[in-house]
Parts: structure tokens; sequence; C-alpha cells
């Protein structure tokens, strides 16, 4: 016990470089954002830990819903009520469709996985040529897009031509939906877990693709202290608690905003504190727990809330607030060196961060 929390002592720490002052970032996700403190200002504590195969949810945090038969109300786009939500059988057991094959990635340290749309190509296109040319020197980094299965014959196709070009590129089962985000996040973790092409990163980080990553900082900051502390049941991303966002009473709508939770999907008034899904990363030893417990718990629609919240607590996982991740939209001109990561920039706006970054923030890897 007092080596772990040595260990813990050590790598909160090594993550006090550069932090900037505490903010809070609005967000239109399912519950409350709270004060994302400095890492001074955290108390960490040792938690029980699951090995995956049972679960610590609390009773009030059971993901259950209220019964299907009786709902009214709007509803989750091709999840309606009575539909099931049995996770081992909606996740297939081959669930990778296509990928680039032959290439050996056991070395890789820091994988991220990008959440993507199939169809934002230019998107995924903007990625490479901007924050993600990291990795061009620096063997040890991968940068991974997944994306669920298009229903347009000319998409899969464009994917397939993207796959033999770029070699980066993982297409899941699925159907390409928003509400569907569950299973390709979920299917991403796995790609990790199943070690596919000798994959067995130290760190993983997963994100959304209209978010822009200071690859360059998070990469200082994991090689240099992360990787050289031996800390491994924490989840870092911005952190969000308080009560779940419903569908307004007597709505007429047919469906449900994304981030909203219909009671027969989750009857709980709170859910466990998560973190944004717009950017998390995650040590190595995690993952199993996360894949296990997310194949055993009840879908839910919500892809951040389900991973770094349910099956995060499930596991004993603390989420960590850090104040250097921002969910919400900032200007180029309110954006500084010390961001890690910014979510809502179009591929314009990552150009002219990307530009900003090169200009004004020299390298912590030089």
């Amino acid at each position: 016990m007092n080596r772990s929390r040595t260990l813990l002592a050590l790598f909160v720490l090594a993550m006090i470089v550069y932090m900037p002052l505490t903010m809070v970032v609005k967000s239109n996700t399912s519950i409350k954002p709270e004060v994302q403190s400095s890492w001074t200002d955290i108390q960490i504590s040792v938690q029980p830990v699951s090995d995956g195969t049972h679960s610590l949810l609390k009773p009030e945090w059971a993901l259950v819903g209220s019964d299907p038969l009786t709902y009214r109300g709007p509803i989750v786009e091709g999840w309606p009520p009575g539909k099931s939500r049995d996770m081992s059988q909606i996740m297939a057991k081959d669930y990778v469709v296509d990928h680039c094959q032959g290439q050996d990635l056991s070395g890789v340290k820091l994988l991220v996985g990008v959440k993507s749309v199939s169809n934002r190509f230019e998107t995924r296109d903007t990625t490479r040529e901007t924050w993600g040319l990291f990795q061009n020197d620096h063997p040890d980094v991968k940068v991974l897009f997944f994306t669920g299965e298009p229903s347009n014959p000319l998409t899969i196709n464009r994917l397939r031509a993207e796959i033999q070009v770029h070699c980066d590129l993982v297409v899941v089962r699925g159907v390409d939906s928003y509400a569907n985000r569950t299973i390709k996040a979920v299917s991403l973790l796995r790609y990790v877990n199943d070690h596919h092409l000798g994959l067995n990163p130290e760190v993983t980080m997963v994100m959304d693709d209209d978010a822009y990553l200071n690859l360059d900082r998070l990469y200082y900051l994991i090689s240099h202290r992360l990787l050289a502390t031996a800390v491994d049941n924490f989840i870092t991303g911005f952190r969000y608690g308080g009560p779940v966002l419903r569908p307004p009473v007597n709505s007429t709508d047919q469906f449900v905003k994304p981030s909203v939770c219909p009671s027969y999907m989750y009857n709980g008034t709170t859910t466990p504190p998560h973190l944004s899904g717009s950017g998390y990363f995650m040590p190595r030893a995690t993952v199993p727990c996360l894949v296990r417990q997310a194949m055993s718990l009840p879908f839910l629609h919500i892809n951040d809330v389900f991973i770094t919240g349910f099956c995060a607590e499930a596991c004993g996982f603390p989420r960590v607030a850090h104040s250097q991740f921002s969910p919400g939209k900032k200007k180029l001109e309110d954006i500084t060196c010390h961001h890690i990561l910014l979510h809502y920039q179009s591929p314009e706006a990552r150009l002219k961060i990307f530009n900003k970054f090169d200009k004004e923030c020299p390298s912590p890897n030089k």
C-alpha cells in the first residue's frame, strides 16, 4: 500500500510541469463539468481495483433502465425500447472488418486511437498533415483512426483505398452512426487488448476526430514522466459529474440529442464521474479490465459515460481531472502552448492551431 501511494505521488509531481490555472469549460455532455483542478489540488487515494471478473459499481449506479414497455418519449436512434443491450451479443467476435495488415506495431509505446466518422476524409487528412506528423519522427508513437461500417458503397471503396495508402485506418463492425460510437470506442480498446499487429502500448489515448491533440507536449509529459513510473490504474482527461440529462417533458421529438439519456437506457439520477469523450488517456494495465466490463455491462449510447464512467467505476479506476484538456471550443487567440487537447476544431481551425504551435511553442522534445 505504501509503495502504491508513493508511486501515485510521483506521478502527480511529474505532471505539474507547465500546469496552467484552473478553468471551467462548458460542454453539451450529459452531466455538468466539474472544476478542473491543477495537480497540486488533487487528492488521489488508492482504491480497490477489480480484475474485470467482478464489478465494483455501487447499487445506485447499476446500469439498468426503466420498463421499455411503458416508456413514452424520444428514443435513441437505432436503439429503441426493448432492443437487446447485451454487449456480448452486440460485439462481434470478428469485429475488425478491414485494416492495414503486415505492419509491426510492437514498438509503439503511445497509441493515439481516433474515433472517426467514415466519410470525414478531409478531417483525417488534416490530422495527418498537422499534429499527426509528430509520429513520423517518433517510431514509438502511432496514430490509428477507427471508423464503423458505412452504408454507402462508394465510401466503402474510398476507405479501402485510404487503408492501402496510409496504413492507419481500422474499420470495425457496426453501422457508422453517432448512437453506435460506444461500439466504435469499445472496438478500439479491444483492438489494443487483443494485441493486433503486435500492439502493446504503455499508454493509449482515445479521442474524437474533431479535436486537436498537442502530441508534442503529451509525448514529453508521458515519455519523460509517466512511462518511468509504475502507476497503472488511473484514466486522465476532463472530468464531469452531476445529474443525468433527460429529454424535455412532453417532447415531440422522435430522437434524443446525442448526450441525452432516456430512462429506458438508464434509470439512475446520476452517473459515475466520467471523462469527456473528446480525449482521455490510460496506462496499459487499465485496458483489459475496461474491455471485460464493457463486454459484460449493458450497452449505453453515450460512449464516454459508458467507458470512463460505468466501466472505469466497475474496475475501481480513478478518473483524474486535467486542466489542459479542453472539451469546449476555444478561439485561436485563447489557445496556449500549455493545452494538450482542444475539442470542436474544424480542419481549417486545426491548420491554424498547428501553425500557431509551430511558431510560438518550442518543442520540449528537442
